[in-house]
């Protein structure tokens, strides 16, 4: 290790402590005045203006303070091999990750861990925070915007990237895993906070980002094949999708003259349902999202969700390609003038 990656190393171990030190039991076995090891423990409690971040890259701010870091980090420096390593950096790690979700914050995001102090870390995370941590080892495609992004991964997409990494895994939720990394990538730090940048239903993302996340079967490749997604996403040219759910939030049906000039060709009939049915489509097409959030889904108080998923099913495995044109043509004309549906 140079003398550059040894004080680097040096001030985020230091960093990792001061932020872990309040949750973790080593700060009462360390061999400093009890004075010192007060501070260490209550020190970060006290925000500086910067927030967490800019506290724990300070100097400290008192030789208490001092003596307590530097006496937490000398047996990870000192340890002999790896293993030594990640054994005397594990208890400070799951403390930090243990402080990061209670504050519902990570100032640790983005630390630079030299050689092989970035494996111990990484071995040292518990196995649900790994998969994040591992997002670390990955180029972040440039100017990936969070608006940008759809609440479900590309099919094409998915299948050629990311379905091999997540075995067993349906692709719906699949492809909302994807998109919740993609958000990850783009600066979201937490699942929960990516969830809210797709205005994602919450429970199905915290279903997929505590379940489906399990099924990982190399962490490493999965947040390469998520970075590549995001490399093709951007090689499209951009897409806002969070605007076309702002403009498509009230498309509740598709209007029987539309529909109807699509569908008098082939000798079929215009319904309610089909109507609801097609406005489910236009919304999916254009955001990227789950049918179950397109605000037709559930526009019908008197259908239940199985007549609902039903006559979707229908409607999507059936549809002629001459009315797909049709329903995009006006879903993309109604992106471009959005006051024509102001009221549907």
């Amino acid at each position: 290790m140079s003398g550059w990656e040894w004080f680097t190393a040096l001030s985020s171990l230091a960093a990792v402590i001061r932020f872990a030190a309040p949750l973790c039991p080593l700060v009462d076995d360390l061999a400093v005045p009890e004075s010192a090891r007060r501070e260490l423990a209550t020190a970060t409690n006290r925000r500086s203006q910067g927030g967490f971040a800019s506290a724990l890259r300070t100097m400290p701010s008192s030789v208490e303070l001092t003596l307590a870091v530097l006496a937490a980090v000398e047996p990870i420096l000192i340890a002999a091999s790896p293993d030594a390593v990640a054994a005397a950096l594990e208890p400070w790690v799951r403390a930090a990750v243990t402080r990061r979700r209670k504050v519902k914050h990570n100032p640790l995001r983005n630390l630079p861990l030299p050689g092989p102090l970035s494996r111990a870390y990484d071995q040292a995370i518990p196995p649900l925070s790994r998969v994040a941590g591992a997002a670390r080892t990955v180029t972040v495609p440039a100017v990936l915007s969070l608006d940008h992004i759809p609440q479900l991964l590309d099919e094409g997409d998915y299948s050629d990237l990311v379905e091999r990494h997540l075995p067993g895994t349906a692709p719906a939720s699949g492809r909302r895993l994807a998109a919740l990394a993609l958000a990850r990538l783009a600066g979201a730090d937490s699942w929960a906070a990516a969830a809210r940048a797709l205005e994602m239903d919450a429970h199905r993302a915290a279903r997929v980002s505590d379940v489906v996340v399990r099924r990982i079967t190399d962490t490493n490749l999965f947040w390469q094949a998520i970075a590549q997604a995001g490399a093709r996403l951007l090689q499209r040219g951009p897409v806002d999708y969070a605007r076309r759910r702002r403009v498509l939030a009230r498309l509740h049906e598709i209007p029987h003259p539309v529909l109807f000039a699509a569908y008098r060709p082939l000798g079929l009939p215009v319904t309610p349902r089909r109507r609801r049915s097609a406005a489910i489509w236009v919304w999916t097409a254009l955001t990227g999202g789950d049918a179950r959030d397109a605000p037709a889904y559930g526009a019908d108080s008197r259908a239940n969700t199985e007549s609902v998923a039903e006559n979707w099913r229908r409607f999507r495995t059936r549809l002629p390609p001459s009315v797909a044109d049709a329903l995009t043509a006006y879903g993309l004309d109604l992106l471009r003038h959005p006051h024509q549906g102001a009221d549907l």
